[in-house]
């Protein structure tokens, strides 16, 4: 606890589910996460909002999954921490939304952040990751270079048989 406050600065975390305080807008939600962090330039928040397109006047109850997603990214990433976890970041964002969370992400690789971040959807992790963690029942199961991965990914591979002796031939092996 002694580190928390420096640990806010330096780390952006977006939640698989962000809970909200009842009755704010997404505005009001982010000068609060401002205020916690005691961060006065509001420069990079409105760049993100601009750029993820929605109106942070919208009362957070009545805002889609979609909406306080980008709140929670624009929360996130506000602050412009070193260390970004990200759990699921694209739940819910439309397809071009999700190309503009992918553009900033790259931006952020770019300039050095690391970043850790969760996703059920591969495509997402091949175009933004360097290195993947795969966990199952809970447990780290391997930690592999993207690129490594990908060339082990599993192959499908069509036969067709025209004969019963083929068909045999094939399953002796």
């Amino acid at each position: 606890w002694n580190e928390a406050a420096k640990i806010q600065r330096e780390v952006g975390y977006l939640p698989g589910e962000i809970s909200f305080i009842e009755g704010m807008n997404g505005l009001e939600f982010l000068k609060l996460m401002q205020g916690m962090r005691g961060l006065k330039d509001t420069k990079r928040r409105d760049e993100l909002i601009e750029r993820l397109q929605f109106d942070v006047k919208t009362p957070i109850r009545k805002m889609s999954k979609g909406m306080k997603q980008k709140v929670g990214i624009v929360a996130a990433f506000m602050h412009d921490p070193e260390v970004l976890i990200l759990d699921e970041p694209t739940s819910g964002l439309d397809p071009l939304m999700q190309q503009v969370f992918i553009d900033l992400i790259l931006e952020e690789k770019q300039r050095g952040k690391t970043i850790l971040m969760s996703s059920h959807i591969f495509t997402e992790i091949e175009r933004t990751c360097d290195r993947v963690a795969i966990i199952k029942d809970g447990r780290l199961v391997t930690v592999e270079n993207i690129h490594d991965l990908q060339s082990m990914r599993r192959q499908v591979i069509d036969v067709t048989v025209s004969s019963q002796e083929e068909i045999e031939s094939l399953t002796k092996c």
